[in-house]
């Protein structure tokens, strides 16, 4: 009978050698049973070999026992996850920085001063030949143009637009299917672009964003270092303006996402200059100067003055440390009161814009994209500009006195007194509702201004929350005006058109809000259109009124 060799027992693992105790090891690589009860992790080193060391010691190597829980799956990537990121191929590349080029972002100052596009020029659009500050710039602008990307592989197999100024593409039923197409990406982010990132929830709505904001901080410290060596340069006018509307867009979506502003006024006076005069001024020149000679300065004093706004907006009132304490009442008051030129300005902008595009809609519904599109735009982005920077205040006021109300009282507050404060703040509340409703209006009349293949996945919480209030408003027990009607079809029309950036489809609120407000302005166009019928007895004048009202939207869409 032959001897067989004893298999030798393995040793025993670093957790029970440790403590001194009897390990019982497994030969199949499994955690010991101790290990297991303890649940941490069983580890076995090898021991070091006894006697003499060898003149070329072998590397030591360490043997780590898989945990239960661990499957092989865990670890290796699937392969659809694999196959979903496009190959940066030089191509590919040069069609991002293309569809970059339709983004607001393309005209933001750093941008023209770090020669991004004439450097991949240089190495063919090889990005792996950039540096490696260059490189991660690149990514991050690719990453962001991928939103609004119509190659195939981003958006995969089906129907693409021929560019991201394809009208009748971004009309059609199609068009909310592309927000379902494009996968999800990893995006390697300079700290400007994982904020923006950020903002719009990674590109998908109702994802959270960091309450924090930690990319903008960066961002702006970033900023605050560079920023006296371009004045020390010699900054121009423009780049003040630039930098100044940049910074509003950062106050309306921190103020529509429920963030911190990170900028101070310190901060302005380092990247604008000096402040410009009051908003007061700034009106009186607009209204006694025909034409556009007084819209870019004024401009200027708006987005200075509206950025200024918000910051008080976000400290006094909205912010965590205002929330803490009871609403201050004058606050508000004196909030109420500073929107009076910004209202002002508003209605004096779109009224020039509507002079100088004498090719406008005359439809306040549609979307409207003129013929040529370089002809006034940038009219046309300073009338879109001031009216989504006048809702954005207007709408984070009125959502901040309605959680207010909806606030139970108090274990502290007297019930007189606590009678009293409600009823002033339903008072400021319906102030802050009409003026809400009247921004909305001037933002509803803005959109045919800003062409459908700028829509980017950032205006999504301001669009979403003008859905909410139109959806309360329209779908309400009171009548409604055709105003009204219309100024919510222009909004559900826009928060459509984000269905090509963005999957509404994955959250339930955006989809319930589509079909909601289809119904509830479907409904009240119908009554409306009978009660008028009813009361000219049919005439042909009522139907050419409301006739705009049943427009189609898009067969397919939600």
């Amino acid at each position: 009978m032959s001897t067989q060799s004893k298999s030798k027992k393995p040793p025993a693992c670093d957790s029970c050698k440790a403590r001194r105790v009897l390990c019982h090891p497994q030969l199949n690589g499994a955690p010991c049973p101790r290990c297991v009860e303890k649940g941490i992790i069983c580890a076995t080193t090898n021991p070091a070999p006894r006697g003499r060391p060898r003149k070329n010691p072998l590397p030591t190597t360490s043997s780590y026992a898989v945990s239960l829980s661990s499957t092989p799956s865990d670890s290796a990537p699937s392969p659809s996850a694999a196959n979903s990121c496009p190959e940066l191929t030089p191509r590919f590349i040069e069609h991002c920085f293309d569809c970059f080029a339709s983004l607001p972002q393309n005209q933001h100052p750093l941008l023209t001063i770090v020669p991004i596009k004439s450097s991949l020029r240089d190495v063919s659009f090889h990005i792996e030949q950039l540096q490696p500050q260059m490189r991660v710039l690149a990514l991050c602008m690719i990453a962001l143009a991928a939103l609004v990307s119509f190659d195939e592989a981003v958006l995969g197999p089906g129907s693409l637009p021929r560019s991201v100024q394809d009208h009748v593409f971004l009309s059609s039923s199609e068009l909310l299917l592309c927000g379902v197409r494009r996968p999800s990406q990893e995006n390697a982010l300079s700290c400007y672009f994982l904020d923006l990132l950020d903002h719009c929830g990674g590109g998908q709505p109702g994802s959270a964003c960091s309450p924090s904001r930690p990319w903008g901080g960066a961002y702006f410290s970033h900023v605050r270092v560079l920023a006296p060596a371009w004045r020390a340069a010699g900054s121009s006018p423009a780049d003040a303006a630039w930098w100044a509307g940049f910074l509003m867009a950062d106050a309306s979506m921190a103020l529509a996402r429920g963030t911190p502003i990170l900028f101070t006024h310190h901060d302005q006076l380092l990247l604008c200059g000096p402040a410009p005069p009051s908003l007061d001024a700034a009106v009186a020149c607009l209204a006694n100067t025909p034409g556009l000679t007084m819209v870019w300065p004024g401009m200027l004093s708006y987005t200075w003055h509206i950025s200024s706004v918000g910051r008080e907006l976000s400290e006094n009132i909205i912010g965590d440390y205002a929330r803490l304490h009871p609403l201050s009442e004058t606050a508000i008051l004196k909030l109420l009161a500073s929107l009076s030129p910004f209202r002002t300005f508003v209605s004096l902008i779109l009224d020039r814009v509507d002079a100088v595009v004498s090719e406008g809609p005359s439809d306040p519904g549609s979307h409207f994209v003129p013929l040529n599109a370089e002809v006034h735009n940038l009219a046309r982005s300073c009338g879109y500009a001031v009216a989504s920077g006048f809702s954005s205040i207007t709408l984070a006021l009125y959502n901040e006195l309605n959680r207010r109300m909806r606030e139970g009282i108090p274990a502290c507050a007297l019930d007189a007194a606590w009678t009293r404060t409600q009823t002033r703040l339903r008072l400021l509340h319906e102030q802050a509702r009409d003026i809400a409703l009247e921004s909305i209006r001037f933002l509803a009349h803005a959109i045919p201004y800003f062409p459908k293949g700028r829509c980017t996945p950032v205006q999504w919480p301001m669009i979403y929350a003008c859905a909410q209030l139109c959806a309360e408003e329209v779908g309400g027990d009171m009548e409604t005006d055709a105003g009204l009607l219309a100024t919510a079809r222009t909004i559900t029309r826009d928060l459509k058109l984000l269905g090509y950036s963005l999957d509404l489809f994955s959250t339930p609120q955006a989809a319930a809000l589509l079909e909601r407000l289809d119904t509830v302005i479907g409904e009240r166009a119908l009554r409306e259109y009978e009660q008028m019928l009813t009361l000219v007895d049919g005439s042909a004048s009522a139907s050419a009124s409301y006739q705009y009202l049943f427009l189609p939207m898009g067969e397919g869409m939600v």
